[in-house]
């Protein structure tokens, strides 16, 4: 049996996935709202609503307005600071709660090069000698775009697969031969054969969490002896009365009571 109210959940991370598939498992009905087309895999279930596509604010509204969750729980990536912001901005006033998954923070290593954005990645990037390997997405390929008229057939971008990661590369400049499409999170060997076989001396990247494959980054730049340029996290502005989860089980079990009187007769 299927319980009553349902719980949007916007985000298209590994974690909103498993937010999902655990209210899922509860047998609460969930509306997922994910920005792209990628695949998704969730179990088959008639409590799942699966909107695809990006939201502005109109769009939300009518999301929230049409289905009246009981939580509207945010799982967006830690860098994803338009959608964060929108939500901040258009849930509270429709006086529906909500709640916020953060991806948890990985400690950036003391020899790495910090910089608060792509612009600053760039500018050290082209004082930097060798091969360059961004894995910071195709939707930031644009901002390396100078690069690729001073610094020729040295840049190489790995992006997630699919037509508009290989058409924003391509719009910002990359040729195909420099494209690098593949789904992560990639292991410490994967990283460690792609810096050996393009001969890369610089790995530029955001600090993107466990989840992310961050680790298995730094280690890979450690043992090949290559730079590391990592792409601080942006500040969060969360209003102190909005609750905030690290762990997917601490959330879940925040929401257990409230099902629990939601469903009584």
């Amino acid at each position: 049996m299927v319980l009553d109210p349902a719980y949007a959940v916007l985000g298209g991370i590994a974690e909103s996935r498993e937010i999902a598939a655990c209210l899922l498992d509860r047998q609460w009905r969930v509306i997922l709202s994910t920005a792209t087309d990628f695949p998704f895999p969730l179990p088959a279930s008639p409590a799942l609503t699966h909107r695809r596509g990006p939201l502005d604010a109109a769009a939300l509204s009518a999301l929230i307005t049409a289905s009246r969750p009981a939580y509207v729980i945010l799982a967006t990536h830690p860098y994803a600071e338009n959608i964060r912001k929108l939500v901040l901005e258009t849930v509270p006033p429709l006086n529906v709660p909500l709640l916020i998954y953060l991806r948890p923070a990985e400690t950036i290593p003391p020899a790495a090069i910090t910089v608060d954005s792509h612009a600053a990645a760039a500018a050290t990037l082209s004082k930097l000698p060798g091969n360059i390997l961004l894995t910071t997405g195709a939707r930031n390929a644009k901002a390396y775009s100078q690069l690729l008229t001073s610094h020729p057939n040295r840049i190489y971008i790995r992006v997630l697969p699919g037509q508009k990661s290989h058409d924003d590369c391509l719009a910002a400049g990359f040729p195909s031969s420099s494209i690098i499409q593949a789904k992560g999170p990639f292991s410490t060997t994967e990283n460690i054969r792609i810096i050996r076989q393009l001969d890369i001396q610089t790995l530029v990247t955001k600090e993107s969490g466990k989840e992310g494959g961050f680790p298995e980054k730094i280690e890979a730049t450690r043992e090949t002896g290559i730079r590391l340029i990592v792409i601080r996290r942006p500040p969060l502005s969360i209003p102190p009365t909005i609750p905030v989860f690290n762990a997917i089980d601490s959330l879940i079990q925040y929401l257990q009571p409230t099902q629990h009187q939601e469903t009584q007769p």
